[in-house]
Order: C-alpha cells, then structure tokens, then sequence
C-alpha cells in the first residue's frame, strides 16, 4: 500500500495530469473487477450443482449391472437424463 501512494506521489509531482486520470480510472477498473468475481461466482455456483447432479445419476448408473435387454434401456435412459443435466450449465447466462 505504501508503495501504491508512494507511486501516486511521485506521479503527481512529475506529470499531475496523467496522475488525475489514473485516479478517476482506478476505481472504474475495481468495480469492474468486482463485477467480474460475481458474475465467475455465480458460474462456478451453477456448474458445481449441475455436475453435482448429473454425478449422482452416473454414479447410480455405474451400480446397475446391464445384463437384458430392460437394463440397457433404463442405462440409456439414465445417460439421456445425464446428458440433460450435463447440458444444463448455461454459463453464458450469469
């Protein structure tokens, strides 16, 4: 922190213009920083319970032997439902 003032200081005292732009921007740039880390929260939320929940239906099938013909349809039924829940991360709505 102290080198950040210290910065600051010696910035303004040679080129103070540029020193008062860089203040007005530096808060702009945290808030966007800020913004970034609850938008990347809000993904890693959503993928967690997403992976949570296609994970307990991949375990449960991994369980079921697949020996006739009704057990292969239950495990692709089961892969279908995965597979809807793995596709259920749209990250790109935060």
């Amino acid at each position: 922190m102290a080198r950040f003032i210290a910065g600051f200081a010696v910035g303004f005292s040679s080129v103070w213009q540029l020193t008062l732009v860089t203040l007005a921007v530096v808060p702009l740039i945290a808030l966007a920083g800020g913004a970034y880390a609850v938008v990347m929260i809000g993904i890693t939320s959503k993928s967690q319970k997403a992976y949570s929940k296609a994970g307990e239906i991949a375990e449960e099938v991994s369980w079921w032997p697949v020996v006739t013909c009704s057990k292969i349809i239950v495990s692709v039924a089961c892969l279908s439902t995965f597979c809807w829940r793995v596709e259920g991360l749209n990250v790109s709505s935060a």
